[in-house]
């Protein structure tokens, strides 16, 4: 199975003696079952400096690994 799905991605970054900084990353991927394995991938911005990365989810049974 695959489909096109909207990503949101909420992080708090906080570095010692800062306030934490929250954001927020929305964007258009892709969900794809194999088996017993669910990957959502998606394509990285130059906003953060990581343009033409794919990032993806790796989600089987309670393990989750992010693959760039």
């Amino acid at each position: 199975m695959e489909k096109q799905v909207k990503i949101t991605i909420k992080a708090t970054q906080k570095a010692p003696g800062e306030a934490p900084q929250a954001m927020e990353f929305v964007t258009g991927g892709m969900m794809r079952q194999y088996s017993k394995k669910l990957c959502i991938s998606y394509e990285e911005s130059d906003m953060i400096g990581m343009e033409g990365v794919t990032t993806t989810f790796e989600m089987e049974g309670e393990r989750v690994s992010i693959v760039r």
